[in-house]
């Protein structure tokens, strides 16, 4: 919503599974003027990635299973980063955005 109005709707029913357990959105807009959509999905320890522009999308797993997952994105001046905590999981995982646009880490 921007001033009230509807921008863009954006589906995401073909990324995530019947079994997904769907936690956290986090949108990031590249220097390219890009948009990336990241999901964390809990139940296959994975960070969906959706382009916006192309609406192309393609799942990257960070982790095991788990119970919760959850993500923010940290920009800093040359990169951004997406931080990843786990349920019962002690630390954290730091991860490129740029590694996760490319579909490989």
């Amino acid at each position: 919503m921007v001033l009230g109005k509807l921008v863009k709707i954006i589906d995401i029913s073909s990324a995530w599974e019947p079994n997904s357990l769907l936690q956290n959105i986090v949108i990031e807009h590249t220097l390219a003027g890009k948009t990336f959509i990241y999901i964390s999905d809990a139940s296959r320890g994975a960070i969906l990635v959706l382009e916006v522009g192309s609406g192309s999308e393609w799942p990257v797993v960070v982790c095991s299973p788990a119970p919760g997952l959850q993500i923010a994105l940290v920009k800093q001046p040359t990169h951004s980063v997406l931080i990843v905590v786990r349920l019962h999981y002690h630390g954290i995982i730091e991860l490129d955005t740029a590694a996760l646009r490319r579909r490989t880490l």
